[in-house]
C-alpha cells in the first residue's frame, strides 16, 4: 500500500477536485476495494414553469401558473389579483419538495403547507390549509417562458436604467432580518447580573440606524451596517460620556456579540420581540408597507385538566344513567344477562335486571342509553401497572426500599391513562419496579383522567408492597445479594428485623404512661414499619416471580413468618406448583402468553393461567406495559384460546379476579347493586379483537367516549395548526399585514391586506428582475431592469 499500482491494496481517496484545494470535498474512501461514501453527490435541481393544480376536499380545483427553481430555492405563483406570491422555506432533497405559500390564493389567512414528490416529471403531493382542510396538488411542467424569481439571499444587480436596485428585504413592510425592537442584556465580569436595555433598529437603503435605551441613558445608533447573508451587524453608540462599538451576529430573531469601548468589554445577547411595523411609504424595496390595523385580541384561555392534549375543561361529573337492551356481563352471581337493563345513581349501581324498569322507579333527569346490540362489562382492572409514575419506577440505591411510596409520585397527566381508558381500563395497581428483593409500596388507583393526583387513589384499598425474585435482583455487581440464596436470606433477615422492631415497640408501649414519659422510645424506622404491616396482615405482598423454586421459597418464607402473599406477579412457572400456591392462598397475576423472552422464562407456557385457575387459584392477567394495558379485554380472550376457559370466566381474569387480589372487590370488579358504577360499553363481544370500547365510566361519570374523543382530536388538531401558523408567522411575518392597504414600498411594491390603510405607493423596483416588477394597485410600476429570462420548456434538470 502507499501507492496506486496494480497488485497493491485498493485503499483510495476520491475527491471532486485537487486534493489540497480549499473547496475540494472528499467523495469516497475505499478500503480494500470496499467503497465508503463520505460526501453524497448533490441532488439534481429542477427549474422551469409549470401549472399548479390544487384539488380541495370539496373537489373544487384551483389552478395557477408557477415558476420553480429548486437550486435557488425559489417558487413563485400568480394570484388572481395579478400579483405574484413567492413561496417560503422551500426544501428539496432530490425527490421530495415542500414549501409554504401565503393563503391569499385560497382566500384564507395564514400559510398553506405543501409537501410532494417528483413522479414521472411532475410534482404531486398533498397539503394543509390554515383551517385544517386537506388538499392534493400537482405541478405539471409547461412550455411557458421561465422567469425565475431572485432568491431571498441573492444580492441585487444594477438595473438596465443604471440605477442601483433596492436591497432585497429592505422595504418597510418586509422583514429584513434586523428591523424591529430588540430586548437586550449586556453582561460582564463586573456586571454578572447584566444591564437590560432596548434596541430599536431600522435598516433602510443599506444603512442601519436606530436608538438604544436603558434605565440610565438613551442614545442614537450611528455608523450601523448589516449584512443579511452572513448575519453580521455592527454599530456605534455614543452616550453618557462614552462611545462603544457593538459587533454581533444575527440568527433568526436572536443576536449575540461583543460590546467594546475604552476600558470596557461586555457580552451582548438580544432577542427581537417586535418586528418592523412601518406603513407603506417610499421604502427601499421589499413587499410594501404594513397596515396599521387593530391589534389582535388574544382569545380567552380555557384551562384544561391536564394541561395538554386531550385535557378536559372540568373533571367528569357523575350522572344518573339508564342503560337498556344491552348484553350485560356482570362478572357476578347474575352471570350474563341478555337484553339487560342497568340503572346508575349517585355514582353507584342501583339495579341490574333482565326486565325493563318501571317509569316511576327511574325518576327524572336520567341519561338513557339504548345499548341494543352492544355489550356492557365491569371496568377492566390491571393488577400490574407502571403507568403514571413520575421519575421512574425503581429505587435502585439499596436492596431493601420498603419506605418509598408510589402514591407520592402519581402523575395524573400521563397520556397513557387516557389511552387505557379508551381500552376500557378503569383501575390499576401501580407497582414499584423489580430492582430490589423488597421494593417500594404500591398505589391502587382509578383512572380519573382530568383530576389531580389526589383523585386517583382508592382510599380504602389495602396497601401493598412490591417484592422481586430472580435475575432482576441478583445480577447486581456492587451490592448484596447477588445470588438466589442471598435473595432468600435478605428477605428472611428483613422480616426477622421487623419482628424484633415490633417487639421493641410493643415493650415500650406496654410501659405505664409515666414510665414512657421518662423512657427514650425506639427509633422510628419507615422500612421496618412497612414490613411490620405485612406481618400483621395489613399490607399485601405483590412479588415478581418466574421460576418454581423461587415461588416455593417465598411461600415457605411467608408460612414461617405467618403472613399470606397477596399476588405472585408474572408467575410463569406457576402451573408447575399450582397446588402449593392454592394451599397457601396466594393470588396469581400472570402474563397471558409471554414466554421464552429470557432464560429464566424458558419453561413458560400460554396455558399457565388456565391450569392455575383449574387448581383453584384466583388468577388475573396483567399488562406490565403502558401499551398492553390498552387492550386487556383481548388479553383475557387468550384464556379461551389457550386452556378452554369459558368466555364468562375469562373476562373475570381482568375484572372481579384482580379486584379480589387487590381487596377492592367490595367496590368494583363486577356489576352488582351497591358497587361503584365502573363499567364499559362495547360495540360487540368484549373478547373479540373486532370490538371497540365506545364508553368508559368510573363511579357514574363518563371518562371516555368515542364521540368525545373525536371532538378532542379535532381540538388537538386545531391547536396544533394554530401553533404551527403562529410559528410560521413569527418566522416569516403575518401575511395578512404584509403590504398594508393599497400602497407598497419600493421593490415588489405589492399591496397588502393589512387591516388599516397603507401609505402611498413606493417608487422604483428591484433590479435584476426580467422586465421589471408587477405594478401594484396604488403603487407605481417598478423600474425596468435586468435581462429577461430565457424561456425553457418543462423542468430543466441539472445533475451534479
Amino acid at each position: 500500500m502507499g501507492t496506486i499500482e496494480p497488485g497493491k491494496a485498493a485503499n483510495l481517496v476520491v475527491a471532486d477536485g485537487p486534493l489540497f484545494a480549499r473547496d475540494t470535498k472528499i467523495r469516497d474512501t475505499w478500503i480494500d476495494g470496499r467503497r465508503y461514501e463520505i460526501t453524497p453527490p448533490d441532488a439534481p435541481s429542477y427549474k422551469g414553469a409549470g401549472l399548479l393544480r390544487v384539488v380541495a376536499a370539496d373537489g373544487q380545483p384551483v389552478e395557477t401558473k408557477v415558476v420553480i427553481d429548486t437550486a435557488r430555492k425559489t417558487l413563485s405563483m400568480d394570484l388572481p389579483t395579478g400579483e405574484q406570491a413567492r413561496a417560503r422555506t422551500i426544501t428539496f432533497d432530490g425527490t421530495r419538495l415542500s414549501f409554504l405559500i401565503e393563503g391569499r390564493l385560497f382566500g384564507q389567512p395564514g400559510y398553506v403547507q405543501f409537501t410532494g414528490a417528483l413522479t414521472d416529471g411532475s410534482f404531486t403531493g398533498s397539503g394543509a390549509m390554515p383551517d385544517l382542510s386537506r388538499f392534493t396538488f400537482t405541478i405539471t411542467p409547461t412550455d411557458d417562458p421561465v422567469e425565475v424569481a431572485a432568491a431571498d439571499d441573492e444580492k441585487p444587480e444594477e438595473g438596465a436604467a443604471g440605477e442601483r436596485a433596492a436591497a432585497p428585504g429592505s422595504g418597510p413592510g418586509m422583514d429584513d432580518g434586523i428591523t424591529g425592537e430588540w430586548s437586550a442584556i449586556v453582561t460582564s465580569e463586573q456586571m454578572p447580573d447584566g444591564i437590560p436595555m432596548t434596541l430599536t433598529l431600522r435598516f433602510e437603503r443599506g444603512v442601519l440606524t436606530g436608538n438604544l435605551s436603558s434605565d440610565f441613558f438613551t442614545a442614537d445608533i450611528t455608523d450601523g451596517t448589516f449584512d443579511r447573508a452572513s448575519g453580521q451587524v455592527a454599530f456605534t453608540v455614543t452616550g453618557s460620556g462614552m462611545t462603544t462599538r457593538t459587533e454581533a451576529t444575527v440568527q433568526g430573531n436572536a443576536m449575540t456579540g461583543r460590546v467594546s469601548g475604552q476600558g470596557f468589554n461586555a457580552d451582548l445577547a438580544a432577542s427581537r420581540s417586535v418586528r418592523a411595523a412601518a406603513s407603506g411609504g417610499s421604502g427601499a424595496g421589499g413587499r410594501g408597507g404594513r397596515g396599521e390595523g387593530a391589534e389582535e385580541t388574544p382569545a380567552p384561555i380555557t384551562v384544561m385538566y391536564p394541561l395538554g392534549e386531550y385535557g378536559l375543561s372540568e373533571p367528569p361529573r357523575p350522572q344518573r344513567v339508564l342503560i337498556k337492551n344491552a348484553t350485560i356481563w356482570t362478572s357476578g352471581p347474575q352471570g350474563v344477562i341478555e337484553n339487560g337493563h342497568m340503572l346508575v345513581e349517585d355514582g353507584r349501581i342501583a339495579a341490574v335486571s333482565n326486565r325493563p324498569f318501571a317509569p316511576g322507579a327511574i325518576g327524572p333527569d336520567v341519561l338513557v342509553i339504548d345499548a341494543t346490540g352492544k355489550h356492557v362489562t365491569p371496568g377492566l382492572i390491571d393488577c400490574h401497572s407502571h403507568t403514571g409514575i413520575s421519575g421512574g419506577v425503581n429505587e435502585g440505591s439499596q436492596a431493601v426500599t420498603a419506605e418509598v411510596r408510589i402514591a407520592d409520585v402519581i402523575d395524573p397527566d400521563d397520556i397513557n391513562w387516557y389511552r387505557q381508558l379508551a381500552g376500557g381500563l378503569t383501575a390499576a395497581n401501580q407497582l414499584h419496579g423489580s430492582a430490589n428483593p423488597i421494593g417500594g409500596q404500591n398505589s391502587v388507583v382509578k383512572l380519573k383522567w382530568g383530576g389531580g393526583a389526589e383523585d386517583f387513589p382508592i382510599r380504602d384499598a389495602i396497601p401493598g408492597i412490591k417484592f422481586a425474585l430472580g435475575e432482576n435482583v441478583k445480577r447486581s455487581q456492587n451490592r448484596y445479594p447477588n445470588t438466589r440464596m442471598g435473595v432468600e436470606t435478605i428477605i428472611r433477615d428483613s422480616f426477622t428485623a421487623a419482628r424484633e422492631y415490633k417487639a421493641e415497640w410493643d415493650r415500650y408501649l406496654a410501659l405505664p404512661r409515666d414510665v414512657q414519659d421518662r423512657t427514650m422510645p425506639p427509633r422510628k424506622d419507615l422500612e421496618l414499619d412497612a414490613l411490620v404491616e405485612i406481618l400483621e396482615g395489613k399490607r399485601l405482598v405483590h412479588c415478581h416471580s418466574y421460576r418454581q423454586d423461587e415461588i416455593l421459597m417465598l411461600i415457605r418464607v411467608a408460612d414461617d413468618f405467618g403472613f399470606k402473599i397477596g399476588t405472585l406477579q408474572h408467575i410463569l412457572e406457576g402451573y408447575k406448583v399450582a397446588e402449593a400456591i392454592a394451599a397457601h392462598g396466594a393470588g396469581a397475576s400472570s402474563f397471558s402468553d409471554w414466554w421464552a423472552y429470557k432464560v429464566e422464562v424458558m419453561d413458560a407456557i400460554p396455558y399457565n393461567g388456565a391450569i392455575m385457575a383449574a387448581a383453584g387459584i384466583t388468577v388475573s392477567f396483567n399488562s406490565d406495559s403502558n401499551e398492553l394495558a390498552r387492550r386487556m379485554n383481548t388479553e383475557a380472550s387468550k384464556a379461551v384460546r389457550y386452556g378452554g376457559v369459558s368466555p364468562v370466566d375469562a373476562l373475570k381474569f381482568v375484572t372481579i379476579n384482580p379486584a379480589r387480589q387487590l381487596r377492592i372487590d367490595h367496590r368494583t370488579g363486577s356489576l352488582e347493586p351497591g358497587k361503584d358504577a365502573d363499567f364499559v360499553i362495547w360495540s360487540g363481544d368484549p373478547l373479540s379483537t373486532y370490538t371497540r370500547c365506545e364508553q368508559t365510566w368510573i363511579e357514574g361519570a363518563r371518562y371516555f367516549s368515542i364521540e368525545q374523543d373525536q371532538e378532542l382530536r379535532r381540538q388537538v388538531a386545531r391547536e396544533r395548526q394554530r401553533l404551527i401558523q403562529k410559528i410560521l408567522t413569527l418566522a416569516h411575518g403575518d401575511p395578512a399585514k404584509t403590504g398594508g392597504g393599497a400602497g407598497g414600498g419600493e421593490g415588489e411594491g405589492r399591496g397588502g391586506e393589512g387591516a388599516g390603510p397603507g401609505g402611498p405607493g413606493g417608487t422604483g423596483g428591484r433590479g435584476g428582475r426580467p422586465g421589471g416588477t408587477r405594478p401594484t394597485p396604488g403603487g407605481n410600476p417598478g423600474t425596468p431592469g435586468g435581462t429577461p429570462g430565457t424561456g425553457q420548456p418543462g423542468f430543466l434538470v441539472d445533475s451534479k
